[in-house]
């Protein structure tokens, strides 16, 4: 690790020690959330600040478990709000490499409530989406941010409401990332035919949805 790593690596465990601190009786503020993204340092590949901010804010209100799909900030982000509330996150991760990396970081925070499951993409025929043991996720998940799988595989990220519905509570939040791109546009029209679901879009430059059940 060279010197600069391990600067943003002190930095972001300072950051995550100082947001920490000050839940739940204070949200991360925007120059806490400047600061995981700076020492993060995954550039090109991490959301967006009001993407964070909203996660955030949903992460606090929720009172089930958590699905992630694809990790990374958000991962640590979600650890800390959702750390001593009994509240479990899951989070799909289908690169082999970046999950080791996931799991070293989470073992350091002591995010024992968060669970890197490894699932490789599959053909699934219409849509490619992760394959993983069923026996691995919860029934009634009451959030799911939805930052991978890459947007330019076959069917984008259609494959979330037809192979997790079963998981997912009534009352389910689904919050889409990417949903000014042209694919994920197509997912959620996709997904209001289909299946009945709800969106609506939200920030500015880099916009993600709020989908729920209609």
């Amino acid at each position: 690790m060279d010197l600069s790593s391990k600067m943003r690596d002190a930095l972001l465990r300072r950051t995550v020690n100082r947001i920490a601190k000050r839940y739940p009786s204070q949200l991360p503020s925007k120059a806490d959330l400047l600061t995981l993204h700076f020492a993060w340092g995954n550039i090109g590949f991490m959301a967006s600040l009001s993407y964070l901010k909203k996660i955030a804010v949903a992460v606090h209100e929720t009172k089930g478990p958590i699905l992630e799909c694809g990790s990374g900030l958000t991962t640590i982000l979600m650890g800390i709000l959702a750390r001593g509330r009994g509240i479990s996150i899951y989070s799909l991760e289908h690169h082999s490499v970046w999950q080791i990396r996931m799991r070293e970081v989470m073992d350091s925070f002591g995010f024992d409530h968060v669970k890197i499951i490894d699932a490789p993409l599959k053909d699934f025929g219409e849509y490619d989406w992760y394959h993983f043991e069923k026996n691995a996720l919860p029934q009634n998940i009451e959030l799911v941010v939805c930052d991978g799988p890459p947007g330019n595989i076959k069917g984008s990220r259609y494959g979330l409401i037809p192979e997790m519905n079963d998981y997912l509570s009534d009352n389910c939040t689904i919050l889409l990332d990417d949903a000014n791109r042209r694919n994920e546009k197509q997912v959620m029209e996709n997904w209001r035919v289909r299946h009945g679901f709800r969106y609506e879009l939200e920030g500015v430059f880099q916009k993600f949805a709020l989908v729920n059940r209609a």
